[in-house]
């Protein structure tokens, strides 16, 4: 029979024999372990349950904020509150999606020069797809809403 360990634990032994069962009371009342062996293996199993469960949970946070994220991010954006960054020397912004009229299109918001008719920013429909020029051929200020286009999936065979 093993001598009982030196308890260094803040829980009392009998916490221990509840949650792992290696414990029992000898003639004296005393707490003696029956199988150290086992108790010393469900122990180390008992700790590595709960590095897991740390991890599941961290996992499962960062997760929730990704998730967070991609709605945010797949969420119809105000024009009050957010306008889509004009960039380059064009001063054109990406092809966003945006709603004009109650449809969905391709445009773009950016900067258009028309010489003595004046000059600002405006909305402007892409009509060739995503790689397809913003053409201003009519009044966008209508367009109240848009959102960024998501990332193409990837078109690599599946296994």
């Amino acid at each position: 029979m093993t001598n009982k360990p030196e308890n260094t634990s803040p829980l009392p032994w009998s916490y221990l024999y509840d949650k792992f069962g290696s414990f029992v009371l000898d003639a004296n009342g005393e707490h003696i372990v029956q199988d150290w062996d086992k108790f010393e293996e469900t122990f180390k199993n008992a700790k590595n349950n709960c590095e897991f469960i740390v991890e599941a949970c961290n996992n499962y946070q960062r997760l929730q904020e990704e998730n967070k994220a991609l709605r945010e991010q797949n969420q119809w954006i105000s024009v009050e509150k957010d306008l889509p960054e004009p960039k380059g020397v064009d001063r054109i912004s990406d092809v966003v999606f945006a709603m004009y009229g109650g449809q969905m299109i391709l445009a773009c918001y950016g900067f258009v020069d028309e010489g003595d008719e004046g000059c600002g920013y405006v909305w402007m429909q892409v009509y060739d797809g995503l790689d397809g020029d913003p053409q201003w051929d009519d009044d966008y200020s209508s367009i109240k809403f848009w959102r960024p286009i998501p990332p193409a999936p990837n078109e690599e065979p599946q296994k």
